[in-house]
């Protein structure tokens, strides 16, 4: 997620949880169970065009939380499919990846990790594998070694689920990198594509700029010579809005509850009244410029225009509310505007998150309304696209 949401990073570590080395036997590169599963997933895979693949999608950033198991995937999956998803975006930690040993059978999470994406891929939703950093994020401060370590991370990876057909398995370079120069992470996002691209030649890879994946890092990208990627951003701002009542965050949004959005003076002075008085600037500032719609629209068009000048294609694989203090009815306006405006520019999406904090599982499973994120997302009956 954006800087505004690293700076206090429990709510990723709790998603990534999952991803610490683990003492358990680990596979190498591939498994017969994986390739049986890739055999059956590409014989019966009618072949789709990248870019509506790529159009509507979902996080799952809670797939190796404790949970029921192979029984809740499964519910999952009908849920994603009858709302019309096409692709979910799994995050996964270099770090877990790079303590695989050479052979053994493969332990309790990558056995998750491969029953997921098998069952997910088996009903044409596609999967991006999202190198989500974590203590390999690439940083001002990053020694000499970070880089060989992350693109050995995407040897094993990229080779081990290569086997899935290019038009429905995705890799994502990095999330996230954090170098405040992003000429620096140039040449570091040309090693990590040539080392996915060493295992998986046809495979379409998720670029991205930095600092944090945003608009105004994106424009200032220069676009490698291949023309089998996308490149991604990440869309939380306003995040006094999108973050309001979060205790993660630095500085803490814990007292800013009940915001709506688009603004409203009287509730934002409402609202600022119970604040803490260092929030009453970015209150105002708020209830100024987000009162409509054309600030959100012109943040995205930096991405937009940038990616028309260069003709590549664009992928918004994070934007999302946190659901912690939020009106129901002001979450929902706000996804349903960044949609909109996201999809009349031709670029897809993958909302941050199915379950968590961010979660929009159960409204994918509760009924249509101006208050769902599932209509907001167009994701009910009427509001569907084409695929």
């Amino acid at each position: 997620m954006t800087r505004l949401l690293k700076a206090f990073p429990a709510l990723l570590a709790a998603a990534l949880s999952w991803a610490s080395p683990s003492s358990a036997a680990v596979p190498g590169p591939s498994s017969d169970s994986l390739r049986t599963c890739a055999q059956a997933v590409n014989a019966g895979h009618a072949p789709a065009p990248r870019d509506a693949v790529l159009s509507r999608g979902v996080n799952i950033t809670t797939l190796f939380d404790p949970a029921p198991g192979a029984s809740q995937d499964a519910a999952d999956i009908r849920t994603l499919m009858a709302a019309g998803i096409r692709h979910v975006r799994i995050p996964f930690d270099p770090a877990w990846v790079l303590s695989w040993p050479a052979g053994g059978a493969p332990d309790e999470k990558l056995r998750r990790l491969d029953s997921f994406v098998c069952a997910a891929l088996r009903q044409d939703i596609a999967v991006i594998l999202d190198n989500h950093g974590g203590d390999l994020q690439p940083t001002d401060a990053s020694t000499a070694d970070v880089l060989p370590r992350l693109g050995a991370a995407w040897d094993r990876m990229a080779a081990r689920y290569a086997v899935f057909t290019p038009d429905l398995m995705i890799f994502e370079a990095l999330n996230e990198p954090a170098f405040t120069d992003g000429k620096r992470w140039e040449p570091w996002q040309r090693e990590l594509l040539a080392r996915i691209r060493a295992a998986a030649p046809e495979h379409t890879v998720l670029l991205t700029a930095s600092p944090d994946d945003t608009p105004w890092a994106l424009s200032a990208l220069t676009p490698l010579p291949d023309s089998n990627v996308a490149y991604v951003f990440h869309f939380y701002s306003p995040g006094l809005f999108t973050t309001q009542g979060a205790d993660w965050v630095d500085p803490s949004l814990e007292s800013v509850r009940g915001l709506r959005y688009p603004a409203e003076p009287g509730n934002v002075q409402a609202v600022a009244a119970r604040a803490r008085a260092s929030h009453r600037r970015d209150l105002a500032n708020y209830g100024r410029d987000y009162a409509d719609t054309r600030a959100l629209q012109a943040e995205i068009d930096v991405a937009a225009h940038w990616a028309q000048s260069h003709g590549v294609r664009l992928v918004a694989t994070e934007f999302g509310v946190f659901n912690g203090a939020v009106p129901p009815e002001s979450r929902a306006a706000w996804l349903r505007d960044v949609r909109k405006t996201l999809e009349q520019r031709s670029i897809g999406w993958t909302v941050w998150e199915y379950r968590g904090g961010f979660g929009i599982a159960s409204d994918l499973q509760g009924p249509c309304g101006r208050a769902s994120a599932r209509d907001a997302l167009g994701l009910c009956p009427s509001g569907r696209q084409a695929p």
